[in-house]
């Protein structure tokens, strides 16, 4: 869970126009996130286009998970 913090603030380092979409939790569908400008976006995790996710922190953090387990696995509290 750690690294996927780490993948999630690189990306905001790599590329400035990267912030939150939406967050990848709760399974499976998500939820929308308020950013520090109080501005929501209105959509959850599984309800972005393409372009959004591009732009979402939370994908990059996502996208080895899903590649390793080969599945929509997502870190919770109870995983392991």
């Amino acid at each position: 869970m750690m690294t996927s913090t780490i993948i999630h603030e690189g990306a905001h380092y790599v590329r400035l126009d990267i912030g939150h979409y939406a967050s990848e939790l709760p399974p499976f569908h998500g939820s929308t996130v308020t950013t520090v400008e109080d501005v929501e976006h209105g959509k959850k995790f599984d309800e972005l286009n393409a372009s959004e996710a591009a732009q979402n922190a939370y994908s990059y953090a996502q996208f080895p998970v899903h590649t390793h387990h080969r599945t929509d696995f997502r870190f919770t509290s109870n995983s392991q």
